[in-house]
């Protein structure tokens, strides 16, 4: 677990440069920095189209030339084991060694007007280069640093032909290196900037259904490959197949979803050297007595995050994996699910990792990010960064119950409202009412009905209220239940209660006379009218409780405050009808002065009787209609 070029063993070296200085001034006398060639330096700027006023696109030219049309061929023997061949015999022979790329390279650059040197590298053991005595024998590769308006530029020219933004070519390695110049006395750090874009980008898309008794999930997994990292996934594809690779992928995956079954095998799309692309689609199923909580890990992150060791060491511990990787996971499901936002991050000197949960779109979506700041943690960092790996690596698995979860809503008080305005006008309704009882009128039926019906032969004028209350009522009634219809039809319903009144006070007559009560039809229209007003007052209070809008009795509601309506007023319609039928049998026993007894059960009787009436003459009616 220690880093590649760490050598545990002790190393005894002797050298004869006293510095790293004499090192670099020995080496500047062995490179050619340009071509000696007139015809021949003429010939490649016309052909690469080197000009100093296009410095980057000549670089990019001159970089795609040496690195695709000049073989890497290593032929140290000689002088030439160490001092390169001059520009022309390399452009000569189209091939070359690391001396001799680097020499072609910086021979084509000094045409455009472009600074740039030799750096001599160690490909095994940048890390250790500081602490090595200064000697040519310390390095095993050259490589190329140019100097652009806008930066230096690192190039290894051995590398097959690099595509792209220079911004997105893969860093060079080699962490140190000590540049061919005159006066250059120490060694210089290699850059490795954090990539721009992702090396390796996961994007996992999951639809989920939960509306069956088998549930169900379908992924697809698109991967992006960056700068160079796709190198040993398209070997898998060349040398074994896609099935092969798709089993290999379906076995790994299984690892999370063990039921998880592929839909097709995994494709690679690799026309664009710069983002290689491979496509996976596979299927889940499960029954709903196993439950709807499902883990959503970021699988492709986990494989460069495995635990560290804790114990303590004497040396450095090597830390692997991409320098900057991402896995995107979306999650659609039906239903729809809600989860609150989330970012953690776990962060050192040597790693960083974070997650973020948010809904968007409607999608739960989960966002890993892994970043690698150095390949070793110093001995004296393990300890400290086992236990952030083991923190980060808790936060690669996410568990969700993706079954809807009802939140509790906090009241709506005002939803209240209105059904209090109609509790309120009740009160108000009664209390008036009450003063018109007191000055003799039609309001003492609410209060005691017996007595009120008494007086009504004497009293021309509670005779007059009871056909007012009634008319009221009737037309009240009529605009409430039937406002969805016609003028006409509002007219005959009208006509139709007036004319069921009437019915039902002849029926009372006759059955208070069978049941040896008789009473005039004129003491017993007046009285059943004035026992309206119950059901008026409490009619208005439930107008009110609706704020107006009686098409919620034909609708219903299912927002708060209009079910708080809808209820409000039926319980003031019950409450209407029940004291309008106390009354009516109160009024009935005053009218004909039979005991109370005997006048409820006419009053029952009628009420059947005329229920059976209206049933039966309905029936044809009902027939015509809709005939």
């Amino acid at each position: 677990d220690a880093p590649d070029d760490l050598d545990p063993y002790g190393l005894i070296e002797v050298s004869s440069a006293g510095s790293w200085g004499a090192v670099a001034a020995w080496a500047a006398q062995l490179y050619p920095e340009a071509f000696k060639d007139a015809q021949v330096a003429a010939r490649m700027v016309q052909s690469l189209k080197l000009r100093s006023d296009d410095p980057q696109g000549a670089l990019l030219r001159a970089v795609a030339f040496v690195q695709g049309e000049i073989r890497y061929v290593g032929l140290d023997m000689g002088e030439n084991s160490h001092a390169p061949h001059a520009p022309e015999v390399t452009l000569r022979n189209r091939y070359g060694d690391c001396k001799d790329k680097a020499t072609l390279l910086i021979a084509l650059l000094q045409l455009a007007g472009i600074r740039a040197e030799p750096v001599l590298v160690n490909s095994d053991q940048g890390h250790g280069l500081e602490k090595r005595l200064p000697s040519p024998y310390a390095f095993d590769h050259v490589v190329v640093r140019a100097h652009l308006p806008q930066g230096e530029v690192w190039v290894d020219a051995t590398r097959d032909r690099e595509d792209g933004p220079l911004a997105q070519r893969r860093p060079l390695p080699f962490v140190r290196g000590l540049p061919v110049m005159a006066g250059q006395d120490s060694l210089v750090e290699v850059p490795a900037p954090m990539p721009a874009l992702p090396q390796i980008e996961v994007n996992e898309d999951i639809t989920i259904s939960l509306r069956k008794p088998q549930r169900w999930a379908s992924f697809t997994v698109d991967t992006i490959y960056r700068q160079g990292r796709a190198e040993r996934v398209a070997s898998s594809f060349d040398d074994d197949g896609a099935q092969t690779v798709g089993e290999h992928y379906l076995e790994f995956m299984q690892q999370y979803y063990t039921a998880l079954t592929q839909v097709s095998v995994p494709s690679i799309d690799d026309a664009d050297p710069l983002n290689v692309r491979t496509h996976e689609a596979y299927r889940l199923e499960w029954p709903a007595n196993e439950g709807d909580e499902l883990g959503f890990p970021l699988f492709q992150l986990g494989e460069w995050m495995d635990a560290l060791p804790k114990q303590a060491r004497k040396g450095p511990l090597a830390l692997g994996g991409p320098r900057l990787a991402r896995q995107t996971v979306r999650v659609h499901s039906d239903p729809a699910t809600q989860v609150e936002a989330d970012t953690q991050v776990v962060a050192n000197p040597w790693f960083r990792f974070s997650r973020s949960i948010a809904m968007r779109d409607g999608k739960l979506v989960i966002v890993g990010e892994w970043q690698r700041f150095t390949d070793r943690i110093p001995a004296n960092g393990v300890a400290r960064a086992a236990a952030d790996m083991e923190r980060a690596r808790d936060l690669l698995y996410f568990n969700h119950d993706l079954k809807p979860q009802r939140r509790a809503q906090p009241p709506e008080w005002h939803a209240l409202s209105y059904p209090l305005a109609g509790l309120i006008a009740l009160v108000v309704l009664l209390v008036a009412c009450l003063l018109w009882w007191r000055g003799g009128g039609l309001g003492g039926i609410m209060f005691d009905p017996y007595a009120t019906v008494t007086r009504m032969p004497q009293h021309a004028g509670l005779r007059w209220s009871t056909w007012a209350v009634f008319a009221a009522t009737t037309l009240l009634s009529a605009w409430v239940w039937l406002h969805a219809l016609p003028w006409w039809a509002k007219a005959g319903g009208v006509i139709v209660v007036v004319a069921i009144a009437v019915l039902g006070c002849v029926l009372l007559k006759l059955i208070l006379r069978w049941m040896g009560s008789g009473t005039r039809l004129t003491h017993v229209l007046p009285a059943m009218a004035g026992c309206a007003l119950p059901w008026l007052v409490c009619l208005l209070a439930a107008v009110v409780a609706l704020k107006g809008q009686v098409a919620l009795l034909r609708t219903g509601a299912t927002d708060p405050a209009g079910m708080a309506q809808l209820a409000t007023c039926i319980l003031l319609l019950m409450l209407g009808a029940l004291w309008c039928s106390v009354c009516a049998v109160q009024a009935v026993a005053a009218a004909s002065g039979c005991a109370r007894p005997r006048a409820f059960g006419a009053w029952a009787l009628t009420v059947a009787a005329l229920g059976i009436l209206i049933a039966v003459l309905s029936v044809p009616v009902a027939v015509l209609a809709f005939a």
